[in-house]
């Protein structure tokens, strides 16, 4: 690896690894993850009840679940959550290869707030129901 490093000849800067030197040697980034996994999971559980009744998938870790929709049910539900303001992605743009499943991803990690959260995710619900 380090061989490799040299050929690509990839520096990181002094004061970035301080930075992190400093974040690790006084703890801040164990409370920060810490912190934020209570509040990822906070929101976990808004979505999961916000879109309780639907097909879901990953919805036990992670900062994005899946709603099991058909694909062009899927693709129709994007792009009018999209005109009602809350981005969502279908589930097709994340395969390699030959789409083997459908349905919307729901990315919860970025969210403001929680009520903007469950705004969000009620309208996804309204149009995969």
């Amino acid at each position: 690896m380090a061989l490799r490093r040299e050929e690509l000849n990839d520096r990181t800067a002094v004061v970035p690894q301080d930075a992190l030197r400093l974040l690790l040697e006084r703890g801040d980034l164990d409370r920060y993850v810490r912190r934020m996994r209570g509040e990822y999971a906070r929101r976990r559980e808004v979505v999961v009840r916000a879109l309780d009744g639907l097909p879901l998938r990953g919805d036990t870790a992670g900062l994005h679940l899946v709603v099991d929709v058909p694909e062009a049910a899927a693709a129709r539900a994007a792009g009018e959550a999209a005109r009602r303001g809350v981005v969502v992605e279908t589930l097709e743009r994340h395969h390699m290869g030959p789409v083997r499943a459908s349905g919307l991803v729901i990315g919860y990690g970025s969210a403001a707030t929680l009520a903007e959260l469950r705004e969000g995710c009620e309208i996804v619900r309204t149009l995969a129901g």
